[in-house]
């Protein structure tokens, strides 16, 4: 938790919401892991009430579980619930992507490649939190670029929910698959081919999601939980 960075003013809820969601998405909680409000408030520097109110919001959302015992934790998903989020956002991105294919500026495909750039760079330093925070910035530059802000708000949301997983990537699958996908998007970003930015978008995440399902559903065959039967492999 001390990777967060404290609020500096007149913060409420919906800042404490931001700060919160910002290290979700970069994958800063792993499932199963329990957080408490006057711990996160403490990190954040403001007052237990806009966190809990936070807290709340994200609840509603089912990006983390509000227990009885004050406790708050990362839900732990299921196969089918990972399989659910694999097609659902590989169908919502792709359209995101189709349609930022059609539109998208220059100055935004530069720093898509910019950033991609600095994934690469970053594959060596074994730091996974900065990766996961470059990738997260380039498909939100991304998928801003469509225009379509209703369908960027959703694709958000199941970010959210999948981000917690999405260490396991590291390093196995990353050193495997080492950004193909990514780099053929932007490859076909850049001859505005519509279809096969879309192809690799959805080739990227199917790519990545199997595999954590792979290792989730070996974990619930042999009982052995998740992070122990990752450090196996």
């Amino acid at each position: 938790m001390s990777e967060l960075k404290p609020i500096n003013s007149e913060t409420l809820a919906e800042k404490a919401y931001r700060h919160l969601c910002e290290a979700i998405v970069a994958g800063q909680f792993k499932p199963g892991e329990k957080l408490t409000i006057r711990g996160l408030a403490a990190d954040l520097e403001i007052s237990p009430t806009p966190i809990r109110d936070a807290l709340r919001r994200l609840a509603t959302e089912r990006v983390v579980d509000l227990e009885p015992n004050r406790y708050i934790s990362i839900p732990r998903l299921t196969v089918e619930a990972l399989r659910e989020l694999r097609d659902v956002r590989m169908n919502l991105e792709g359209i995101a992507v189709e349609r930022a294919a059609l539109r998208i500026e220059p100055d935004t495909l530069a720093e898509l490649r910019a950033l991609d750039n600095q994934i690469r760079a970053l594959r060596g330093t074994g730091d996974v939190k900065a990766t996961a925070r470059k990738i997260q910035q380039l498909h939100f530059c991304l998928y801003g670029a469509a225009g379509m802000p209703l369908l960027e708000g959703i694709i958000h949301g199941l970010w959210l929910r999948t981000a917690p997983n999405l260490g396991l990537l590291f390093p196995v699958y990353s050193q495997k698959e080492r950004g193909t996908m990514r780099g053929l998007m932007i490859d076909s970003l850049e001859r505005a081919d519509a279809r096969s930015a879309r192809r690799f978008v959805e080739a990227d995440i199917c790519g990545a999601m199997d595999y954590i399902i792979d290792l989730h559903r070996q974990a619930e065959a042999s009982g052995v939980p998740l992070a122990a039967a990752e450090e196996r492999r």
